[in-house]
């Protein structure tokens, strides 16, 4: 049992842009950074048999960021190879 108002640290790394969502019994907990982990400060106690959910949204930019890179890579590789084709026909 650990008591209300307690702040624990849990074992999953997290970044300060991402957004987390935390419930433990279905009700919302405030978190919050600390050490690159996450942690929570409880509002109720916490039992040995509740249930703690954790859903972590990738931000928006970071998907545009690696679509940009995906969309790069395959540009250059098409290069590539067009140019490969090149110098064989010549």
């Amino acid at each position: 049992m650990i008591p209300s108002n307690s702040i624990i640290e849990l074992p999953i790394l997290s970044y300060k842009g991402l957004r987390v969502n935390t419930t433990i019994d279905g009700k919302q907990q405030k978190t919050f950074i600390k050490h690159g982990k996450i942690a929570l400060k409880l509002q109720d106690a916490l039992a040995a048999n509740s249930k703690i959910k954790i859903t972590q949204q990738v931000p928006n930019w970071l998907i545009v960021l690696n679509l940009v890179s995906a969309v790069t890579l395959v540009t250059l590789l098409s290069f590539h190879k067009r140019l490969q084709r090149t110098d064989r026909l010549t």
